[in-house]
């Protein structure tokens, strides 16, 4: 993660506080910092990755989040610099919609097309436009930025 994404996340969490609020953040390896300390006012918070390390509370793959008692019962999402590793991030952005409950926010960045890295394996490159209309389409945009080397967004679902 860039220091202008954690930035951005930083201000996103003052804009729209995560206040008593149940956080899945879906790739959540401490590669380069994480965020997790921003969201310290959260009542939980599960950090999911592929890869074990720090900032991995659950090792496992977004592909696999189905469980029944967690359907519905996410407040927020957040998934930042993930989806271009993820083979078929359209499976992930489904589980994400899955869990989420009525109201629940997704956070969400992906680089920009100029910002290209190869480990772990790299896949895709969105647009702003993408990221507006396919990856958060079905939510309200709350908010949608692009930042250096990133386009972010937070919506929720109705």
């Amino acid at each position: 993660m860039t220091p202008y994404v954690r930035q951005w996340v930083a201000e996103t969490v003052g804009m729209f506080p995560f206040v008593d609020r149940r956080v899945l953040e879906i790739g959540s390896l401490d590669v380069n910092g994480g965020v997790r300390d921003l969201f310290s006012e959260a009542q939980s918070y599960l950090g999911i990755d592929r890869i074990p390390g720090p900032g991995v509370d659950l090792q496992m793959d977004a592909h696999d989040l189905s469980h029944q008692t967690l359907r519905g019962k996410i407040d927020d999402v957040v998934c930042l610099e993930t989806l271009e590793h993820d083979p078929a991030f359209w499976v992930t952005l489904y589980k994400i919609r899955m869990l989420l409950r009525r109201g629940g926010r997704l956070m969400l960045s992906v680089p920009r097309f100029e910002f290209v890295h190869h480990h772990p394996p790299d896949y895709w490159r969105f647009s702003e436009e993408a990221l507006s209309t396919c990856l958060l389409g079905g939510f309200t945009i709350l908010r949608l930025d692009s930042i250096p080397g990133a386009h972010c967004g937070l919506g929720v679902i109705e």
